[in-house]
């Protein structure tokens, strides 16, 4: 009985540390090109800009959009 409660104990000890280090692990946002933004004016030099970054699985990449019109505005503004 006590090398059941110690099995069970060494598992839930290692759910705990895996659980600990899936939050140290967390996954990074980049902005394509910093303040400059995803743009062609200026000449922008993405591949100077990329290789600055360290990134790593699990990263996004992406550029602030604006967001699309709700749909009753874009069937208003086709009628």
């Amino acid at each position: 009985m006590a090398a059941l409660r110690r099995g069970w104990a060494v598992a839930l000890a290692a759910l705990v540390a895996a659980a600990m280090c899936a939050g140290m692990a967390s996954a990074a946002v980049y902005e394509v090109g910093d303040k400059l933004g995803w743009t062609i004016m200026g000449s922008p030099d993405y591949g100077a800009w990329a290789a600055s970054k360290k990134f790593s699985l699990g990263d996004t990449l992406g550029t602030p959009l604006a967001a699309p019109a709700p749909l009753f505005l874009r069937h208003a503004r086709a009628s």
